[in-house]
């Protein structure tokens, strides 16, 4: 689900809290990008050798941003992600759908229209 979040803080390390080098299952280096919003909540994400544009991108934001991510939660750690452009077609295709079958009446108060029959042979008059 994609989140616009303002941020308090981020940081970007490639060593763990006691120094030895993040090192994933294969062996390979990678980087840790951690990002904390206004309302204190933190989220990471793994930047390894696929995420090296993510990583580019994450790399110019600073305090006081507000960003727009993909946030997924993994037992007690929340992760985030840049949206795709799947991500983001698919959210303005909900955006649109809601427009479209949401119908406004005079009073301003948002109504969904009840499906019509579904037509059966018998409702045909030839």
């Amino acid at each position: 689900m994609i989140k616009e979040i303002k941020l308090k803080s981020i940081y970007i390390n490639d060593k763990k809290k006691d120094g030895s080098p993040y090192i994933d299952k294969n062996g390979n280096p990678f980087k840790m990008a951690v990002i904390e919003s206004d309302s204190g909540s933190k989220a990471s994400m793994f930047c390894g050798k696929f995420q090296a544009n993510d990583l580019k991108t994450i790399q110019i934001w600073k305090a006081g941003d507000t960003v727009r991510v993909n946030l997924e939660k993994s037992g007690e750690y929340i992760n985030f992600s840049l949206p795709s452009k799947t991500d983001e077609l698919l959210e303005r295709v909900e955006k649109l759908e809601k427009a479209v079958f949401t119908i406004k009446t005079p009073q301003n108060i948002e109504t969904t229209p009840t499906p019509e029959k579904e037509l059966t042979v018998d409702d045909i008059p030839f």
